[in-house]
């Protein structure tokens, strides 16, 4: 409960206050739901009473705040033909919303996460696992929206549930509550029963979803190697069983959530069918056991669909609990993410310095650059010679500032390119140079974009577009 009480908490902290109000516009629409609910079960009885018995029903309905005359027919049939036609058009409306609002909070946290995870200040070295990653999203996003879109559901259903149960409370109350409480008990214990099973398919369809993106990954990037080594048949065997295993995860929740729906459709025609035996019985009292059956089932038809929303709901969120608690561990690390602006200026170079520099990767005590000192004057031609892991690539990095040292500092033009109040000039000193890669990355784009890589390409020179083909003999490609 608390782990849920802090998830809440946390994802009213990511709202801001457009996003708020439609929340609580969401929460009053579904209370105005719950009470048209009410209504329409509260005056069933008495018209049906008064098609039976052709007799006005000589009793008034006391509520909190006013008192509904229950002689007056037509009123009666007028309150419950506008209050189904409402419940109706307000659940449309609401699901419309909640659909939407739902999805908007996917794309915002998607975003977040993107931007957090992979559109760093600095290069990450020793980042997450890129499935990790990559699964949240991808499945696990989609699974979380959709889980926000059942937490509504629950809610909805649940507050509507309060309201029908008052409403049958009302019309009988002593049966009523029997029976109630009977059908509430099967589902607790339907849930009870198959919590277990949920949970651990969640793992499975968690864990499978991110072997799944590993596996595949590794089928591309190590395609060379596969076809040489002849290992089509050990990656195809590996697809298939995290496959298959997400799959049957998904199928087995699927049967798991409609099995108390059959159960209670069963009870509930049984019950009708027992009242409707004691009607024939006790022929004197058959029309008001008659027009209790017919205001029992109409209740029940519009309860039913409300428990099983809630089982559903509460099944979809234990079923997918591993995906959805990844993402608020995601949401978790935004208090680390760091806005970046960025522009297209760039600075006059005079010097570069390094000061007492300390380097080490995350994974390694040892120092790859200890104590080091370098200055670099506009103009000067600088070759750096060392052998494979002295450090070569990691000094250039720190040169380009896309990586900080432990310790010391390096100096444009006599400033600190990481102090905080510097992080414009950072950005500026990026944008005075080019790089290459030794093994640059090739997007699954035109030759066009990815010479261009990252440029608007409505912006583009077309001209030096061509001549910077040439210059790196791609135009043949162009």
């Amino acid at each position: 409960m608390k782990a849920i009480y802090s998830n809440l908490k946390l994802i009213w902290k990511f709202y801001d206050l457009k996003m708020k109000y439609i929340l609580l516009s969401i929460l009053f629409l579904i209370f105005l739901n719950a009470i048209v609910e009410f209504f329409a079960v509260v005056t069933i009885k008495p018209i049906i009473s008064q098609i039976i018995n052709n007799e006005s029903f000589s009793e008034s309905l006391n509520l909190i705040f006013f008192k509904i005359d229950l002689e007056n027919n037509y009123f009666i049939c007028l309150i419950l033909i506008i209050s189904i036609f409402l419940a109706i058009l307000l659940r449309v409306i609401n699901f419309w919303i909640i659909s939407r609002f739902s999805g908007r909070t996917g794309s915002l946290i998607a975003i977040k996460i993107f931007s957090s995870n992979l559109l760093t200040k600095y290069y990450k070295f020793k980042s997450k696992k890129t499935s990790h990653i990559m699964s949240a999203l991808t499945n696990q996003m989609d699974s979380f929206v959709t889980g926000l879109m059942y937490l509504f559901k629950l809610i909805s259903a649940f507050i509507i549930c309060i309201f029908i149960f008052s409403g049958l409370l009302i019309n009988n109350f002593s049966v009523n509550l029997l029976i109630s409480i009977f059908f509430i008990s099967i589902y607790l214990l339907s849930y009870f029963f198959i919590k277990g099973r949920l949970e651990k398919n969640s793992s499975t369809i968690k864990n499978k979803s991110e072997r799944i993106i590993d596996i595949i990954k590794d089928s591309i990037g190590a395609n060379k190697e596969i076809v040489a080594n002849n290992l089509q048949t050990y990656f195809e065997k590996s697809f298939t069983n995290s496959e298959l295993k997400k799959r049957y995860a998904r199928a087995d929740n699927y049967t798991l959530k409609i099995l108390p729906r059959s159960i209670i459709e069963f009870l509930v025609f049984a019950v009708v069918i027992l009242i409707s035996l004691i009607s024939i019985i006790y022929k004197e009292n058959s029309s008001i056991l008659i027009a209790y059956i017919g205001s029992l089932a109409f209740s029940m038809q519009r309860l039913m669909p409300q428990m099983q929303t809630i089982f559903l709901s509460w099944s979809f969120l234990s079923g997918t609990k591993a995906s959805i608690n990844n993402i608020f561990k995601l949401m978790a690390d935004f208090s680390n993410y760091e806005k970046i602006n960025i522009h297209s200026k760039k600075i006059n170079f005079k010097q570069i310095t390094l000061e007492n520099i300390y380097f080490n990767y995350e994974d390694k005590s040892k120092y790859i650059l200890k104590n080091f000192n370098l200055s670099i004057n506009k103009g000067d031609r600088i070759g750096i010679i060392g052998k494979s892991g002295s450090g070569k690539s990691t000094l250039l990095d720190l040169i380009i500032g896309i990586i900080k040292p432990k310790k010391g500092s390096i100096k444009i033009n006599n400033i600190d390119i990481h102090l905080n109040k510097n992080e414009d000039f950072l950005y500026k000193w990026r944008n005075s140079f080019g790089l290459i890669n030794q093994n640059p990355y090739i997007i699954n784009n035109s030759i066009e974009a990815n010479i261009i890589f990252g440029n608007d390409e409505e912006k583009i020179n077309l001209k030096y577009l061509i001549e910077s083909a040439k210059k790196s003999s791609n135009i043949q490609f162009y």
